[in-house]
């Protein structure tokens, strides 16, 4: 299926080069922004994923309301990661986007970047597919067990993810209040928490969920089963998401500053610029 495929990837039901960085519009991150480790999100993101916090939160969910910054706090982390060879998947909803604000195209992205980033998947999910071609049809836990999980547990026994060269295990869904249905939503959570508690030892794989924090996520959050797993992290004041949006307009507007085709007419630094501004 896949076979003559080259350095394409699925992002949210979309094909984009591979080269490309994986991001949909409207999370543009500048580009600067990422020298900017300090930032307080930024640093908790990896010291979830590096274990600082313990290895049983295998979910990290990033929760803020509108405007806080979540998608470009997510996009610059999985570049992060990318760069590390640790990024095995990301998807993107989008309620304006019939092609990403459901679950159809979900799975299937996710099946295609593992094809993509770990080679010896290819028979394993080319042959599920071969097996049953309407896969992709089917309810979403099946869905996501046999293009998906089932490669990566075959993979597991072959001893892939035992060797001392770092491997992908990061996967990212962002945006998920954008995706169609509460009850759909809580599917996903139930059923990406699930595969892990039951073959945590076989599955060393890491999910950072993004998304407003809506009742109904919330709740699912707070069961016990996905509560115990999860590493919260919230864009409020607390976490500083200020300073943060204050480093990433400083560097857009360096950005701009350094490389417009009329940059000679900016005389103000981007740090003056937000200061004046903000």
């Amino acid at each position: 299926m896949f076979r003559n495929s080259s350095n394409v990837l699925i992002n949210g039901g979309t094909f984009t080069d591979h080269h490309e960085n994986h991001h949909t519009p409207s999370s543009e991150v500048n580009n600067c922004w990422r020298q900017h480790l300090s930032g307080h999100s930024i640093t908790q993101l990896i010291g979830w994923f590096i274990g600082k916090f313990g290895w049983d939160n295998f979910v990290l969910w990033l929760h803020g309301p509108a405007g806080t910054g979540k998608s470009a706090i997510a996009q610059t982390f999985a570049e992060l990661c990318a760069k590390r060879n640790r990024l095995l998947a990301i998807f993107f909803f989008s309620r304006s986007d019939l092609r990403q604000n459901n679950e159809k195209t979900f799975v299937a992205t996710l099946a295609y970047q593992l094809w993509l980033q770990i080679h010896e998947s290819w028979p394993i999910i080319e042959a599920a597919i071969s097996n049953n071609p309407a896969i992709f049809q089917l309810n979403f836990n099946a869905q996501f067990r046999t293009p998906f999980l089932d490669p990566l547990l075959q993979l597991s026994r072959a001893r892939r993810f035992t060797s001392g060269t770092p491997y992908p295990n990061l996967i990212i869904i962002d945006g998920l209040h954008e995706c169609n249905g509460a009850d759909v939503q809580s599917t996903i959570l139930n059923t990406i928490s699930n595969a892990p508690q039951r073959h945590r030892s076989a599955l060393p794989f890491k999910f950072l969920v993004v998304s407003r924090p809506e009742y109904h996520l919330t709740t699912s959050f707070s069961v016990a089963a996905l509560h115990s797993l999860t590493f919260r992290l919230a864009l409020d004041d607390t976490y500083r998401p200020n300073m943060d949006i204050r480093l990433y307009l400083v560097d857009s507007f360096c950005e701009i500053r350094n490389t417009h085709i009329i940059r000679a007419i900016f005389q103000i630094h981007g740090q003056a610029l937000v200061s004046l501004n903000c």
